[in-house]
Order: C-alpha cells, then structure tokens, then sequence
C-alpha cells in the first residue's frame, strides 16, 4: 500500500444523479478544509484531464491511477471524498474487478480498495426540474456558477420535450438502480435531498460533518456555488408537465 492510501483512514462517495446539487455539496465540504476533497475522479471520460493536471504521471494500471486520486482526494486529517453518478459507479466497478478479487461483488470490491467507506445519497425529489435543468446544462454546457459571476447565455428556444422526457426516464431508472444498491449494502449511507441543501445549506453540510466524525473549529464559509433555477425554468416547467401527459400515454 502507498503512502498516499495509507494516510487516508476513512473514504466517502457522494452519490448522486446530474442536477442535484452535488458540486454544491461537494465545494462546501472541500471549502472545510477536513472532509476531503470530492471530485468526479472515476468517469473514464475524465481520467486524461486529472493525469494533465496531475503532471502526467507514470500509470500503468488502475491501482496507480486510485493511488493518484486519494492523493488529490484526502485532506491532511485523512478523510478523502469522491462523487459518482451512476454511471460512474459502474465505471469504477469494471475497474476495481480487475484490481480483484476474483468473483468479488461491488461493495467487496469498494471495502477492499477504499478504507472504511460510507455513502452520502444526494437526490433531488423534483426529477422534473431536474431533468429540465440537465437539458439546460448540456445545451449551455454551464454545470455551476460561483459567486459574482453572470449566468451563461442561455438558448430561448423551447426544447424538443421527447428529449426532456427521456432524460427524466434516465433519472428516475438511475435513482431506481441507486436504491438497488443501497438495499445490498453494508454500510452506512446518509440520505439526502437537493431542496434541504438549498433551502438549509449549513444545517445539511454540518449533517454530513457529523455523519463523517468531522469537527470544525470555524464556521462553515457560505457557498461560492450558486442557484441556476430562474424565470425560464419555471415557464419551461409548466410547459413540459401538459406536453409529459401525452408523452407518458405511449409508455407501457
């Protein structure tokens, strides 16, 4: 075991679904300083972009590229964090399959390659909005916008709602196979959602502070991230939920 992994004592996975607050999440716990350092590390579309970052390291199997991670991933007090989408679980399991053992299932697989790992569940309870959110962040290609800075020009065309609507299938089909997970788990898993983040930011991270025995000895900062839901949201919104009845009339 390197030194890296060694120094972390304990790991956690925010797992989530695109639009629900997860970056939020993620730069507020960052922001302490104690609680790890959470980054979409395991999505293979990343991986060049982090060894760039990296300096070009020498990898030359998947346990050098999980060793670079809880480098960039642990704070000094050993805590590391990643987040994962679905997808991105998935990704990581085909990876650690070949790290072994043999025949081992995922959450063997993540207790032997991770130290003592827990899951915080963060999912947002209106899947419409978020599936409208997401067509947006894919359109704009705007994920998150920190303090001070304008909203990205947004495209004033009323989407395709077939498009809106197959994203919003994909969500609740991902939030289905989290669940999956979860009831096959031994671990512990915190559950929560993206309007109690938004609606109590400090209350929320402190629950997940607590969750993760991390003590801070300052108030937590306010979040740099900010709300991206505005006018349009809302008319796209009212205008997705009349043209969804007639979408939903062709699913079996």
């Amino acid at each position: 075991m390197s030194v890296a992994v060694a120094q972390a004592r304990q790991s956690y996975f925010i797992c989530c679904l695109p639009r629900s607050g997860s970056w939020l999440l993620a730069d507020a716990l960052r922001s302490t300083g104690r609680a790890g350092r959470p980054e979409e590390f395991y999505w293979d579309a990343f991986r060049a972009s982090y060894l760039k970052r990296w300096g070009e390291p020498k990898v030359e199997s998947f346990a050098d590229f999980l060793e670079l991670t809880f480098v960039d991933g642990t704070t000094p007090n050993g805590v590391f964090g990643a987040k994962l989408h679905w997808g991105e679980l998935e990704q990581l399991g085909e990876a650690l399959a070949e790290l072994g053992p043999p025949d081992a299932t995922l959450p063997d697989l993540l207790r032997r390659h991770f130290p003592e790992p827990s899951f915080v569940h963060l999912r947002r309870t209106d899947v419409v909005r978020q599936a409208i959110s997401w067509w947006r962040a894919l359109r704009s290609s705007s994920w998150y916008r920190v303090s001070g800075e304008s909203l990205a020009p947004d495209a004033r065309v009323t989407p395709d709602w077939r498009d809106v609507f197959v994203l919003e299938q994909h969500l609740r089909d991902g939030e289905r196979r989290w669940r999956a997970f979860f009831d096959g788990l031994d671990a512990p898993v915190l559950e929560l959602s993206y309007e109690d983040l938004v609606e109590d930011y400090d209350g929320v991270v402190s629950s997940v502070l607590d969750f993760l025995g991390v003590a801070l000895d300052a108030p937590l900062a306010p979040p740099r991230l900010m709300r991206q839901r505005d006018d349009l949201t809302e008319q796209w919104t009212v205008a997705y939920v009349e043209a969804r009845r007639a979408l939903l009339s062709g699913v079996t």
